[in-house]
């Protein structure tokens, strides 16, 4: 990614979160630039009893201000 103008990462984690963050590290792995660039791990809330609700486009919009 050093070449691609890519900045920030985030990854959105629906349960069991402690393995993708071991995998993912700190983000230098992924050339990502210090100063500007972020690795963000967002973790999606239950917030609906129906799991027909809770699925990656709601845990995105619930993190759209980070």
């Amino acid at each position: 990614m050093t070449n691609s103008g890519i900045d920030s990462v985030q990854v959105y984690c629906k349960e069991k979160p402690r393995n993708l963050i071991e995998h993912l590290g700190d983000g230098r792995h992924y050339n990502i630039n210090s100063k500007r660039g972020k690795l963000r791990i967002l973790f999606g809330e239950k917030t609906f009893s129906s799991p027909v609700y809770n699925h990656d486009i709601a845990n995105y919009i619930l993190n759209m201000q980070y």
